[in-house]
């Protein structure tokens, strides 16, 4: 479980296909790796991965063929900037949402409206998921 909330931002290093899947390697920039093993989740982009490799500075990750396609990741590049956030522990604090990291379409912006210091988005769901969402 994520709640969310960007922890630091980071890049791209290495991508790899491999039989459709792709193994990436991403950058954590200032994020301490030290309290995370292989087999950990870290939340990139919004969407849940596992750690497959590490070291002090970077991780692996393997993306199936349906992350791929439901994400943003196949549009990235080496180099990309990319928004990174631990799994949350039940002991922390929960500043933002509980959210589970699992991505299961792509939406498409319809309209984005300034507003007052924040912008406001208009997103179009796809349709097999709109039976969850009111």
């Amino acid at each position: 479980m994520f709640t969310g909330i960007i922890q630091t931002t980071g890049s791209i290093s290495a991508i790899e296909e491999k039989d459709g899947d792709c193994r990436f390697v991403f950058n954590t920039g200032n994020m301490d790796l030290s309290d995370l093993t292989v087999g950990d989740s870290i939340a990139v982009n919004g969407a849940c991965l596992t750690i497959i490799e590490k070291d002090n500075a970077s991780f692996v990750a393997d993306l199936s063929k349906e992350t791929l396609e439901l994400t943003t990741f196949s549009t990235l590049k080496i180099g990309s900037r990319i928004n990174l956030e631990k799994a949350m522990m039940l002991s922390d604090r929960i500043n933002g949402h509980m959210v589970s990291g699992h991505v299961d379409g792509i939406g498409r912006i319809l309209n984005k409206d300034e507003d007052a210091r924040s912008i406001r988005f208009m997103i179009e769901i796809p349709s097999p998921l709109r039976k969850y969402l009111s």
